[in-house]
């Protein structure tokens, strides 16, 4: 599947997301919290965010949450809303959104990042 076939999936199912994968989700989450170790004004990117599950699991600063489909993202901000700590805002810019200017997030604002599934949109992941 190419990066616009994904694109188009997501967009479509997003709706469906967490009724389908949340179960398959949450421990991946957990397990990559348990590696982080996020603290209470740490800023997280969350790369890949999808529908936002990671908001109701941790307790941070800031989570920026980043996603290649604007329908993704729209369910994040709902779940966003739902969260009663200020940690998780969400802004939608997708891959089909066009910002003035770039969209830039300065590395040194960052404390951590995390990506659980979104590596497999990307040509050539990083790994550590």
């Amino acid at each position: 599947m190419g990066k616009l076939d994904l694109l188009r999936d997501y967009n479509a199912t997003a709706h469906l997301y967490d009724e389908r994968y949340k179960e398959e989700q949450v421990p991946k989450i957990s397990f990559l919290l348990g590696k982080l170790k996020p603290k209470e004004k740490d800023v997280l990117l969350d790369v890949g965010c999808g529908t936002g599950l990671l908001f109701e699991k941790v307790n941070c600063g800031l989570i920026v949450g980043v996603d290649i489909s604007l329908n993704m993202l729209r369910e994040a901000k709902k779940r966003a809303k739902g969260v009663v700590r200020p940690c998780a805002g969400v802004t939608e810019v997708g891959a089909e959104t066009e910002v003035e200017g770039g969209a830039e997030i300065k590395a040194e604002v960052l404390g951590k990042a995390m990506g659980g599934e979104s590596s497999e949109s990307q040509q050539n992941p990083v790994e550590e």
